[in-house]
């Protein structure tokens, strides 16, 4: 079926935002290109009984469950099926094998392949599971249309701190009574403040009477940027990577976790649809948005980590999207918090949402968190879910 940008709209449950209001719209297509791998969890896992792993490949096969289940009960090898299932440290291969099942047998359940053969002790990784991106009902990897508007309203946010010291003042002194008066962690994280700030840049206050509650949904003008789910992509751009962090000494820690990704390199196109009456900025203030706050992030933190995770410095149409983008991308403060008297404030934050974790000395090493949150791909460190972004009329 080929979908227009309208339809995309108006599929119910399908993704993104039913349109609602169609006068004094403006359509476009915002293309993301990713530059680094980008992880959009799907809440799912890769288990054991879901695929094999081929080391003279360097493949993870995976399968389609209900077919090969198929095939058990209509060979008679359920109860062998699930006495694999039951066991500890068995691998489907050894089911396979044990039960003369071949990859003429299988090649009819499988559903994609994944070369993980660049991952360090990738065996022993894919035991624990591989976080699967998220995908349609086509098995059709997708972003949701949510985490882009996500990632636009905290860049609008931070253009909004970075330019009114007044706002910037708030935010600063709202941090400073949570850190100073808060002895718990709930709230400290910044998610209060960040919703008093949200209401001040965001609430068409316009339409408030005694009746309504400020911070009211329904009056908040990130309402009128309608985006879709994007369309989805062709399985062939996953990979599998490893999250590994990255600290301002360079000293790398690969952690043993495994995420399906997106390729550096994909395109992913979201129908995007801008009400003017409700919201108040224009494709070229987004862009502008993007701008600053892209080179406000390299000068208050990307740039305190080495040169070889570094993005090209010519680029300014830089977004961050997805898990594993890390503190800095996802919150107001460094828009607000600058300099070693930002670093200082965030590392005290930190500090009280993660107690135990070293954060109250990020400071001390120059950057907080201290951790850049990065990944290897074709033999290159990078960050996790940096993207070129562009926006074509329609």
């Amino acid at each position: 079926m080929k979908h227009t940008s309208s339809s995309l709209f108006m599929q119910p449950g399908g993704g993104g935002e039913m349109e609602t209001d169609m006068k004094n719209l403006q359509v476009y297509n915002v293309r993301l290109k990713t530059l680094t791998p980008v992880y959009i969890g799907g809440g799912k896992r890769l288990e054991k009984n879901e695929y094999i792993y081929n080391s003279e490949t360097g493949e993870i096969v995976i399968f389609d469950i209900n077919k090969m289940l198929r095939f058990f009960i209509k060979k008679r090898l359920i109860k062998e099926y699930e006495n694999y299932i039951m066991s500890k440290g068995k691998k489907l291969a050894d089911l396979f094998r044990e039960n003369n099942i071949s990859d003429k047998n299988y090649n009819e359940w499988i559903l994609y392949k994944l070369n993980i053969s660049d991952i360090p002790d990738r065996e022993e990784l894919i035991k624990r599971g591989i976080e699967l991106f998220v995908k349609d009902m086509y098995r059709k990897p997708y972003i949701p249309g949510s985490s882009l508007k996500g990632a636009i309203r905290t860049i609008l946010a931070d253009m909004e701190l970075l330019k009114n010291e007044k706002l910037s003042a708030e935010l600063k002194n709202g941090v400073d009574e949570l850190l100073t008066g808060h002895s718990g962690t709930k709230g400290i994280s910044g998610n209060k403040i960040q919703k008093k700030i949200d209401v001040q840049i965001f609430h068409r206050k316009n339409n408030v009477d005694s009746s309504t509650k400020i911070d009211d949904k329904i009056y908040d003008m990130m309402s009128g940027l309608l985006i879709a789910d994007s369309i989805p992509l062709d399985i062939k751009n996953l990979t599998v990577c490893q999250k590994i962090d990255i600290g301002t000494d360079g000293k790398q820690n690969a952690m043993p976790m495994l995420r399906e990704c997106i390729k550096p390199g994909a395109e992913i196109v979201f129908p995007v649809k801008i009400n003017k009456d409700k919201f108040s900025y224009t494709v070229e203030d987004i862009k502008k948005a993007i701008s600053e706050d892209y080179r406000n992030y390299k000068k208050e933190f990307l740039s305190k980590f080495k040169e070889n995770v570094q993005l090209d410095t010519t680029l300014d149409n830089v977004i961050f999207i997805g898990g594993g983008v890390g503190y800095a991308s996802k919150t107001y403060t460094y828009a607000a918090l600058h300099g070693k008297d930002g670093i200082k404030r965030v590392s005290n934050i930190l500090a009280k949402v993660f107690e135990n974790r070293g954060h109250a000395g990020d400071y001390k090493k120059g950057a907080s968190p201290r951790m850049l949150k990065c990944t290897e791909y074709c033999g290159k460190m990078m960050q996790l879910g940096a993207c070129l972004i562009s926006f074509e009329p329609q």
